[in-house]
Order: C-alpha cells, then structure tokens, then sequence
C-alpha cells in the first residue's frame, strides 16, 4: 500500500511571506495557525534539501518532511527563547533521517538509496556528509 506523502491533509499553505523565526515561534505558541504555516515555509526547503541529501530518496524525503512538521506542531510550546529555531527543527530532522536509515538497514537497503544488500553482506547505512 503506497504512503500519502504530501502534506495536504496536514492544512498547511506554504505560500506565505515571512516573519524572523522566533517571532513565528512566539506567536504559534499563542494558537496562530498562519504563523505556524509561516513558520513552515521559511524553514520547508531547507527540510527538503537536508532530507533528500541524507536519504538519497525523494519519497522518504517528503515523508520525512511531513514528519518533522508535525512533530514541530506537537512540540513548538517546548521551545524556549534561548533555543535557536534552526537547531530545534534540524534536531528533528536529523533524528528522522536517522530512524529511516535505521529502518533501511533492516529491510536490507543502504541509507543513501541504494539497491539492497547482497546476502551475507553487512548491512550499514550510509549517511551523506552536508
């Protein structure tokens, strides 16, 4: 069965101007939607790119996208003004990036997208430097 992998059923609508980070933090922790879809499109890109460089897979890299989003929607109220927004979110991502590795591994298939493991091979993901 094939995974949606777009973020449409998540409401978001990255067509949006920009605020600084933080100020789009502050305000979704008040309940503002909109500042969260903001929030959402000034970072969205770098997600993307950070995602398909460590999965060399544009379908785990939408995933992965979607799952750093929500993951931020659920946890945006933890984030306090000492904490950096890009270190926030890219924590996220990275920790999806490796959990799909993880899972890669075991299905026999290398991080960086490639054909699976030959049998008896070791089966280690490969992560992309940035």
């Amino acid at each position: 069965m094939e995974q949606e992998t777009s973020c449409e059923s998540f409401g978001l609508d990255l067509h949006r101007g920009h605020q600084s980070g933080y100020q789009l933090v502050l305000a979704a922790q008040r309940g503002d939607g909109a500042a969260f879809q903001e929030l959402v499109h000034a970072y969205d890109a770098m997600v993307m790119r950070v995602a398909l460089s460590l999965t060399a897979s544009e379908v785990a890299a939408q995933e992965i996208y979607c799952q750093v989003f929500r993951d931020a929607f659920a946890s945006v109220n933890k984030l306090d003004s000492n904490s950096s927004v890009f270190i926030w979110l890219y924590r996220i991502l990275v920790r999806h990036c490796v959990e799909y590795c993880r899972r890669s591994a075991g299905a026999g298939r290398s991080c960086s997208g490639d054909e699976p493991s030959p049998v008896g091979s070791p089966r280690q993901p490969r992560m992309r430097r940035l």
